[in-house]
């Protein structure tokens, strides 16, 4: 990005970028910047709650279509192990400037939660928490925990002339 930054090409469009930036707010032109490779990125996947991702890069929109596509890497469980994968998050062209931390696909940098004054680094802290407690509950081994179930069970009637 420094070595970009300094073409005197580009000189005008950082020059029109940085006013937008201090006052937290983007240009749909301008998209593209906040999604380098190996930045951190909240985005909602599963269940529609905040999760922290790391960009890995994304795409203008294509003629037929008025989104931006963002390439994101997170690791997830499959039951069996945790693996890397890659979800694709979008944000849909708008006009004018937007507030960044109103975008679906927030930079790192730029997060904040109105409703509870929740910062960044706030959610961030939370998030491993959050993810540590997971990872511990996806890896225990089945003898050291025990479920309680409560409601009616389904018996087939070959497993009940074994009760006999």
């Amino acid at each position: 990005m420094q070595l970009v930054s300094t073409r005197q090409a580009l000189e005008s469009y950082f020059r029109a970028q940085d006013p937008l930036l201090r006052s937290r707010k983007i240009k749909v032109e301008h998209l593209w910047t906040f999604f380098g490779h190996a930045s951190k990125v909240f985005a909602r996947s599963f269940m529609n709650e905040l999760q922290i991702f790391d960009s890995t890069g994304c795409c203008p929109p294509r003629c037929e279509e008025k989104r931006l596509w963002v390439t994101c890497a997170a690791l997830d469980w499959d039951g069996y192990t945790f693996s890397l994968y890659r979800y694709n998050f979008f944000i849909n062209e708008f006009a004018g400037e937007k507030s960044i931390s109103s975008l679906d696909d927030v930079p790192f940098e730029y997060f904040s939660n109105k409703r509870d004054g929740a910062v960044g680094i706030q959610l961030r802290d939370k998030l491993i928490q959050r993810g540590r407690k997971y990872c511990k509950i996806c890896t225990y081994e089945m003898t050291m925990f025990q479920c309680q179930y409560q409601g009616p069970a389904l018996v087939t009637p070959t497993s009940l002339q074994g009760l006999t």
